[in-house]
């Protein structure tokens, strides 16, 4: 057998509890180190979960935003190609998608901004102010 899985073995032996249950005497370290891991793995899926939803809000961000810029591109490239010299003309369907990108995702950023404030803990004050 390998040498980690004859120590993985070794290790599972010491924590193994006694037929009898748990006598608090001898076993009270294997409770620690359970308790400890069980709290570290809780830790832990918060930590991910937080990344997750962070990951979900830049998602939901872009894709309003690439929304946005697809339906500024399809109805105000025409008006804005009115509005610009006649230079810039060939590109006022790439400023009309450009700008409504920017302005839905400044938008949703915002909404996210707000939506995400009372989750977070107040600043603590300074004792001078």
């Amino acid at each position: 057998m390998p040498l980690p899985l004859l120590l993985a073995n070794s290790f599972a032996d010491d924590l193994a509890f006694q037929q009898e249950g748990i006598q608090w005497s001898t076993d009270w370290w294997k409770v620690l180190i359970i308790a400890f891991a069980v709290l570290l793995l809780i830790f832990l899926a918060l930590r991910l979960a937080l990344y997750i939803l962070r990951l979900v809000g830049v998602a939901l961000c872009l894709a309003f935003a690439g929304a946005g810029g697809w339906f500024s591109w399809r109805t105000l490239s025409a008006p804005l190609g009115g509005l610009l010299p006649a230079s810039l003309h060939p590109y006022a369907p790439a400023i009309a998608a450009a700008a409504g990108f920017l302005l839905c995702f400044g938008l949703a950023a915002g909404l996210m901004a707000l939506i995400r404030k009372p989750a977070q803990p107040p600043a603590p004050k300074e004792a001078g102010k």
